[in-house]
């Protein structure tokens, strides 16, 4: 599926503000995003966050300038059910609006089966046949 097309960032243990944003800039500054379908934020590693709500807003401010240079951007995260709905939550609640495709979920394998499941939708591919 991937060709390339997707960012995965995956974190562990504490995730502080601080590392959240330098994260999204790396992604957004070093890797080109108008040729990104997908990016994926992993948490299911993550025991905590020490994330402000400024961070959060901050940080959703980097996935709006994003989806301002590719508008079909996609966008997932994925976490334990121990913090799901906690940040991303505040964040979905920020770039509801602005970006098209945005979920969480808590595994990897669902959020890949509903980008397939978009980029399919987009290429209108039909199910089981590969790009």
């Amino acid at each position: 599926m991937d060709n390339g097309k997707g960012v995965i960032i995956r974190t562990s243990e504490k995730v502080c503000g601080k590392e959240a944003i330098d994260a999204r800039m790396e992604v957004f500054e070093q890797h080109n995003i108008v040729e990104r379908e997908y990016h994926i934020l992993d948490n299911l590693m993550c025991t905590e966050y020490d994330v402000t709500a400024d961070e959060i807003e901050m940080i959703s401010n980097i996935d709006l300038k994003a989806a301002q240079i590719n508008p079909d951007i996609i966008m997932a995260v994925v976490e334990s059910t121990f913090l799901r709905f906690s940040l991303t939550d505040i964040w979905q609640a920020h770039i509801e609006n602005y970006i098209l495709h945005s979920a969480s979920f808590i595994n990897q394998v669902d959020a890949f089966l509903w980008i397939k499941e978009i980029l399919q939708d987009k290429n209108m591919v039909p199910e089981g046949v590969s790009a």
